[in-house]
């Protein structure tokens, strides 16, 4: 992917850490910023992905409430 010059201003805090980066890691500044922007994205997209989960198990609850409403509403015999 080829690369494109941006310029940034940074708050105080965010120079400091970027300073105080890992340089075995991160031996570039851009190298910290762009992994930060990266990691952000991929939860983000965990986060998506999470979201979808939780919506099915509660359609799937709802589903079972109901379900349960109804047995108790028109119970059905034991066998």
């Amino acid at each position: 992917m080829a690369k494109t010059g941006k310029y940034f201003r940074l708050s105080e805090q965010a120079v400091q850490m970027l300073e105080q980066r890992d340089r075995l890691k991160y031996p570039h500044e851009v190298d910290l910023i762009e992994a930060g922007i990266l990691a952000a994205d991929g939860q983000k997209q965990n986060s998506e992905e999470l979201l979808c989960e939780i919506r099915q198990e509660l359609r799937e609850l709802r589903q079972l409430v109901v379900d349960k409403k109804s047995e108790e509403d028109y119970p059905l015999p034991r066998l």
